[in-house]
């Protein structure tokens, strides 16, 4: 983890970082490693969130794996991404018919996603 970390704290580049340093962020702190450079790591995040509300991997659309890699880290942190409502929005878009979750809008249902969804719920009532 230490040796693929950015100068400034962060983890990965590009339109995949958000992801990259959430989930190493959340590994980080759970091998009971002080995360320095938090400013950093809240920045890459927010800053990562698409204009859909999720969060994807670099050059793919938002999933909802992704945005709850995210999503953990915000919530090990005690913090928030910019925009809940949005992010609210994403995942009522990946919800289907059958009352399941796809990974992405318009994917079918799956018991990952449904976590994934039901778990990100959970934090953001708790905010």
């Amino acid at each position: 983890l230490a040796k693929d970390r950015n100068a400034d704290g962060t983890w990965g580049k590009g339109d995949g970082q958000a992801r990259d340093t959430g989930g190493h962020a959340v590994a980080w702190m759970r091998l009971g490693a002080k995360l320095e450079h938090r400013d950093a790591v809240l920045k890459a995040m927010r800053d990562g969130q698409r204009k859909d509300g999720g969060w994807g991997k670099a050059g793919e659309p938002s999933d909802l794996e992704t945005t709850y890699r995210v999503m953990r880290c915000f919530m090990m942190l005690k913090e928030s991404p910019n925009d809940v409502p949005s992010l609210q929005a994403f995942i009522a878009r990946c919800q289907n018919k059958d009352g399941g979750f796809g990974i992405q809008p318009g994917q079918p249902s799956m018991v990952a996603p449904v976590y994934f969804a039901a778990i990100i719920e959970h934090w953001l009532a708790k905010k």
